[in-house]
């Protein structure tokens, strides 16, 4: 069992509330690291019914039902790739490519509960094509990402914020250790990323500069 940090068990309760009040769709904005697939699954176990998981790159799958498995041991799994066509498991981790394709094969009323993973990317048509597809209970986006990939605002689309943990505010409250050292940026880093911790090194003064060169970042949970 994974025991769950305040900040996620808040994600949980706030969740909650929200079906109780008979939204259906929500946003969960996360800085990388923090955990918001650990939050997901245990949301998803909460309401306990199917769950379709929608990844845009293979290995996210992989990584998601990792911690599925680890949150959720009684569900079984199963993952909907180019390569792998499971449909009856109770979770089934799906990229947008693969299932877009051959919705005609499940039913529209085959989830409960729907995991939008970096969901700034959702206004794309492949993904809009899903939603409309299927009728869950519940969608939920991931992102760690406030800017949608064509530049809208994300809220247009998953309409309630239900918790929000940037980058600076993980750092500033302890949930990510942040340091920053040396000449040349990590390569493992995005472009992204990069900026977006330089921005909040700079913010929260965790940060230091070396005969003016580059600044190199890592970064790691507690």
């Amino acid at each position: 069992t994974i025991e769950l940090r305040d900040y996620q068990q808040e994600a949980i309760d706030n969740l909650k509330k929200m079906r109780e009040d008979g939204k259906t769709i929500a946003l969960l904005y996360h800085a990388t690291g923090v955990g918001k697939t650990i939050t997901a699954a245990t949301d998803a176990k909460a309401v306990g019914g199917r769950t379709l998981f929608l990844v845009n790159a293979l290995k996210l799958a992989s990584q998601a039902k990792e911690t599925f498995a680890k949150v959720w041991p009684e569900a079984t799994l199963g993952e909907y790739t180019g390569s792998q066509k499971d449909m009856t498991q109770t979770v089934i981790f799906a990229t947008v490519q693969s299932i877009s394709k051959d919705l005609e094969k499940f039913s529209p009323t085959d989830f409960d509960y729907l995991i939008v993973d970096e969901c700034h990317h959702a206004a794309a048509n492949t993904y809009q094509k899903i939603f409309t597809y299927f009728h869950p209970k519940f969608i939920l986006g991931l992102t760690a990402t406030p800017e949608r990939s064509d530049g809208e605002d994300m809220l247009e689309l998953f309409q309630n914020v239900v918790h929000k943990m940037d980058l600076k505010t993980a750092v500033e409250r302890g949930v990510l250790d942040l340091q920053i050292f040396g000449f040349l940026r990590s390569k493992s880093l995005t472009e992204e990323l990069h900026k977006q911790l330089l921005r909040t090194a700079v913010d929260t003064g965790c940060f230091h500069w070396l005969h003016g060169g580059l600044l190199k970042f890592r970064y790691a949970l507690f």
